[in-house]
C-alpha cells in the first residue's frame, strides 16, 4: 500500500530557483541540438537546389532552385526532414515534381494549366547522394551532445 504525503504551501524559494535553472538550462540546450541538427540538414537544400536544371525545363529550374526550402523537425521519435518550396502565394508541388509531373499555366493565361512530364527524381535523387555525409554529421552531432550531457 503506498502513502501519499501532501505538502501545503510554496516550495522554499531555492527550489523553485534551482527548478528555473533546470528549465533554462533545457530550453539552452534545446537550442543548440536544433541549431546544429539544421546546420547538418544544409547540403540537402544545396544538393536540391543545384540538381533543379538536371531535372527541371531551363525555364522553371531557377525559380524552383531559389524557392526550396527543407525543414527539420525534432520528435521524441526521431528527426523528421521535410523539403518543400514556396511560390508567390502557395506552396509548389514538390512531391508531383518529384515523381515526374510538373504541372504549369499557359503563359499568359493563368486559367489553361498543362501537365508536362520531367525526369523523376527531382529531390529523391539528391537526397540519397548527400544522405551519407548528412547521416554522419547527425552521428558526430549526437556524440557532441552526449559528451556535453555526461559533462553536466
Amino acid at each position: 500500500m503506498a502513502v501519499e504525503v501532501h505538502i501545503v504551501g510554496t516550495p522554499p524559494f531555492e527550489i523553485r530557483r534551482i527548478a528555473r535553472l533546470m528549465r533554462e538550462q533545457h530550453r539552452t540546450r534545446q537550442r543548440q541540438i536544433n541549431a546544429e541538427t539544421r546546420e547538418q540538414i544544409k547540403p540537402l537544400q544545396r544538393a536540391i537546389s543545384a540538381q533543379a536544371s538536371t531535372y527541371l525545363p531551363s525555364g522553371y529550374a531557377p525559380t524552383m532552385s531559389r524557392a526550396i526550402r527543407v525543414q527539420t523537425l525534432m520528435r521524441a521519435t526521431g528527426l523528421r526532414v521535410r523539403v518543400y518550396a514556396r511560390g508567390h502565394s502557395l506552396l509548389r508541388a514538390v512531391n508531383a515534381i518529384n515523381s515526374g509531373l510538373l504541372r504549369h499555366k499557359l503563359f499568359g493565361n493563368p486559367l489553361r494549366w498543362y501537365d508536362q512530364s520531367v525526369t523523376p527524381g527531382f529531390v529523391d535523387n539528391p537526397v540519397h547522394g548527400a544522405a551519407e555525409d548528412v547521416y554522419r554529421g547527425l552521428e558526430a552531432v549526437a556524440e557532441r551532445i552526449r559528451q556535453r550531457v555526461e559533462r553536466g
